[in-house]
């Protein structure tokens, strides 16, 4: 204990089981990518390479963390791309690149390396992740689409666990006529959508549109989450303005929420004049932020004989569906009566309310001494 035994504290509690942190360590696997090896593009389509990469180390990345080029040519920028975002561990990064495929027919493939502050980081077994296509002879046929619009633009913000959908609107700028044999089929990524493939069940003659829709439900964590999806006929995959995938770009937003779960001192417990107490509420971090050191416990008003003097800040992560425990080590008041004092969880976006009110407290009953 630090100071004497009438000293009040606050004591900030996690539960940890097993744990043992060594050092901290680099370490990424690929979580998916939005052209697979060998994807035929036709000579000068647009196309964008979208990689998923996990964070499967203990440090969190960066400004510090970069994509850089290594060797190959198949079309893309070679422009050095830094973080501008942290990714914690056990979370993931899209790194995008926007590509034209080489005029001639051939197969072309480029290397990209993730590099942080001590030098490449492997993506599992390889030093290198890839873009790989094969640009083909000749066009396919008279299957020819463009994009029309779509109902969820990039980037738009959904709350975790929201219903939408992504409606899009493709023309048929060929000469063929689509019907059963043509569909739409998930690639990659993960935005909540169903993924499961959709064939046309009319006709869509050449100059007319259809609109593909996809329902989704927006994922639990606050990131930004992308999926591609394929058009694809008779003859393969339909490229649609240049592009050989079709999207939903989503960001869900993180968002603040707490839930009591119990305490060890109930509203009118009774405690003799004097008494040394504990109050310890156990919270449930129930919105999709994790809580750290921007996080804090904060006297509101009333004195039941806790420390007043300054807040309790956060000093451990609290992840989402995770509980902390916040404890007040307490003096009962020498007279008799009924004695309650409040205390507020703030966040970086202000008060946070417990349920349906902004504080929670501890209310205790000191009785009247023996005569």
């Amino acid at each position: 204990m630090i100071g004497s035994a009438r000293s009040w504290a606050i004591w900030i509690g996690t539960l940890l089981f097993g744990t043992a942190v060594l050092c901290a360590a680099d370490s990424a696997s690929l979580g998916s990518q939005t052209i697979p090896d060998n994807t035929q593009e036709a000579p000068g389509a647009n196309f964008t390479q979208v990689w998923t990469i996990n964070n499967t180390g203990t440090t969190t990345w960066g400004s510090g963390y970069s994509l850089q080029y290594v060797t190959g040519n198949a079309g893309c920028n070679h422009n050095t791309t830094a973080l501008s975002v942290t990714i914690a561990p056990n979370t993931g990064v899209n790194w995008s690149l926007n590509c034209i495929a080489p005029s001639a027919a051939g197969t072309y493939r480029e290397d990209w390396k993730m590099v942080g502050p001590s030098g490449a980081i492997p993506v599992g077994t390889s030093n290198t992740i890839w873009v790989q296509i094969v640009v083909t002879a000749g066009g396919g046929g008279g299957d020819s689409a463009t994009f029309g619009s779509e109902t969820i633009a990039d980037n738009t913000q959904e709350t975790a666990g929201a219903a939408f959908t992504q409606v899009w609107t493709i023309k048929n700028t060929g000469t063929t006529t689509w019907s059963s044999g043509y569909s739409l089929q998930y690639v990659s990524g993960n935005a909540g959508c169903n993924h499961n493939t959709a064939a046309l069940s009319v006709t869509i003659a050449p100059n007319t549109g259809v609109n593909w829709s996809l329902n989704c439900i927006a994922p639990s964590a606050a990131g930004t989450y992308r999926e591609d999806w394929k058009m694809v006929g008779p003859s393969g995959t339909i490229a649609v303005g240049g592009y050989s995938t079709i999207w939903v770009q989503i960001v869900v937003t993180a968002v603040d929420s707490v839930t009591f779960v119990s305490e060890t001192i109930p509203d009118n417990t009774q405690e003799a004049a004097g008494a040394s107490y504990s109050q310890t509420w156990t919270l449930q971090n129930s919105g999709t932020t994790t809580w750290g050191s921007g996080y804090s416990l904060q006297y509101v008003s009333g004195n039941a004989g806790c420390n007043h003097t300054m807040p309790a800040t956060l000093s451990v992560t609290i992840a989402p569906n995770t509980s902390v425990n916040w404890s007040l080590n307490c003096i009962a008041p020498s007279a008799a009566g009924t004695y309650r004092e409040d205390w507020k969880m703030v966040g970086p976006s202000g008060t946070m309310a417990v349920g349906a009110s902004s504080t929670f407290w501890v209310q205790i009953v000191v009785p009247a001494g023996d005569r």
